[in-house]
């Protein structure tokens, strides 16, 4: 997808490049190419609408009635548009959702992520290219028709500036976040700022929140994920550099209490000392204000470039890392954990996706950890984009109505061909393409 990289995915590209001089290999580009779009192995129920398309959020108000929402590719025309897909408990369909005019050529629109209060009130967040500048999005749905809503642009509309949602949450009808990042042209060098919208019933506003890795040359601050257990109780997840050095990443968490955000000190365990350590938070969940998990990936260069799975857990009180599950392990490896949700407090999914050891490989298989109450585990999730060389599969979403029925969605790419969209479903025993 041409708009919006998400940070995640800048370190990685950046580490990857330096893991590239070293052995030899090279990343992929991360794009949503178009052309014809190969069937994904195996064949799933999953809308295709364009040349290629990708879902990067999922919610669901029952078991029959989900959204799923991402951005596609048109057959014709070099723009990239949003894509919203309804499950109706039997099949999914595509629902029309407008997108933003873009100017841009090979510009376009994504929605990151879609939140529920029921099922005629749900929003989608994202952003959309125009001008060469990266500009924030809302839709709303109403129960039914989605329509575009008016939203802040802190970074500005000109050239090279930049506005990104990656995720919303609300607390009540008439409190509602979304999170990102945001900077201006002139400043694309200087600093990232964390971003927080609030909406209360009638508008979309910018809210002052901290920037902990300050605002100086390279400092970055991105907030990626956001949940809210009520109107004053809130979360929100991301990463920021140490301050005066931005080669070094630190989780970061803040704390909504009904008045102010501030920030919670949390773990680090990529390390805080060596140039390349790094800890990313990209995911939230909340079973209640005293259980939450947040998930994502930390490393370093240990002594090649290594992401490892990350989660920490919410008490009320504090945050601390639990020990969870690498599918590869070792150094060199790459594991990533995106999103996670939970249907209970003995009951929780974190996914992303994975990389073997060898960087030449050059594929990426889906990942899921499931959590019981006790521990966290692997448990297997199909590839529907393949497990040969160049092959990827990455999940980016997940949410769960019950123990025993949950979607993970994301994308399949074989080999090189355009991304198609991809969504699973757990039964309870088993991930199943849809």
């Amino acid at each position: 997808m041409t708009p919006g990289a998400r940070p995640v995915e800048v370190l990685l590209s950046a580490l990857l490049v330096t893991a590239a001089v070293l052995t030899g290999g090279g990343p992929r580009a991360a794009a949503l190419t178009g052309g014809a779009g190969a069937a994904l192995p195996g064949g799933h129920l999953v809308p295709e609408p364009g040349s290629a398309s990708e879902l990067d959020g999922v919610f669901c108000t029952s078991s029959a009635s989900c959204w799923a929402v991402g951005g596609y590719s048109p057959p014709a025309g070099n723009v990239e548009l949003n894509e919203a897909l309804r499950w109706n408990g039997r099949t999914w369909s595509q629902v029309f959702v407008p997108s933003p005019p873009a100017s841009s050529p090979g510009g376009g629109s994504v929605l990151r992520e879609v939140r529920c209060l029921g099922a005629g009130n749900c929003w989608a967040v994202g952003l959309y290219e125009r001008r060469e500048a990266e500009l924030n999005e809302a839709v709303h749905w109403n129960g039914r028709r989605w329509s575009l809503v008016p939203v802040p642009q802190p970074g500005g509309t000109a050239s090279g500036d930049s506005s990104q949602l990656f995720d919303v949450a609300c607390g009540s009808p008439t409190s509602c976040w979304a999170a990102g990042d945001y900077h201006t042209g002139a400043t694309f060098t200087t600093a990232s700022l964390n971003e927080l919208l609030h909406w209360n019933g009638r508008r979309w506003s910018l809210v002052s929140i901290p920037d902990p890795g300050g605002a100086a040359t390279d400092d970055t601050n991105v907030l990626e994920s956001v949940r809210c257990t009520s109107a004053r109780s809130c979360l929100a997840v991301g990463t920021h550099n140490l301050p005066g050095r931005p080669s070094v990443v630190l989780n970061e968490v803040l704390r909504w209490n009904g008045r102010t955000w501030s920030l919670v000190a949390a773990p680090d365990p990529g390390g805080v000392a060596a140039a390349g350590d790094f800890s990313q938070l990209l995911g939230l969940t909340c079973a209640s204000a005293r259980d939450c998990w947040a998930a994502g990936t930390y490393g370093g260069h240990i002594p090649a470039v290594t992401f490892l799975n990350e989660i920490l857990h919410w008490n009320g009180r504090k945050w601390t890392q639990v020990i969870v599950p690498n599918p590869v392990g070792g150094s060199g490896s790459i594991q990533v954990l995106d999103a996670a949700a939970c249907s209970s407090a003995t009951s929780c999914w974190a996914v992303g996706w994975d990389t073997p050891r060898d960087p030449n490989s050059g594929f990426d298989l889906s990942q899921a950890i499931h959590w019981n109450g006790r521990r966290w585990a692997l448990v297997p999730a199909p590839d529907p984009g393949g497990t040969s060389r160049d092959d990827v599969n990455q999940l980016k979403a997940v949410q769960c109505t019950s123990a025993a029925e949950c979607w993970a969605v994301g994308f399949g790419e074989p080999s090189f061909a355009s991304r198609l969209a991809v969504a699973l479903r757990w039964n309870g025993t088993r991930w199943s393409p849809r």
